[in-house]
């Protein structure tokens, strides 16, 4: 999420779908499914962290689609 010198930082979607695109092959599948979790109960600030604010409400969605897709 954070920017690199060769793109700007990914908002907090699509970071979410590549972890959930890599689960499994290069993310372990417990550590993707907890730092979800963290991510859902509001423990991350991302303000502090990327200087900037994240539609969480976002995450439920892409949540949902996940275990519809299970």
């Amino acid at each position: 999420m954070s920017d690199r010198p060769y793109r700007k930082g990914q908002c907090l979607r699509v970071a979410v779908e590549e972890l959930r695109k890599y689960k499994g092959t290069q993310f372990d599948p417990l550590i993707v499914d907890t730092f979800i979790w963290i991510i859902q109960q509001g423990k991350i600030d991302f303000v502090q962290m990327y200087g900037r604010e994240e539609d969480l409400s976002q995450l439920k969605e892409i949540v949902s689609t996940e275990k519809e897709s299970v």
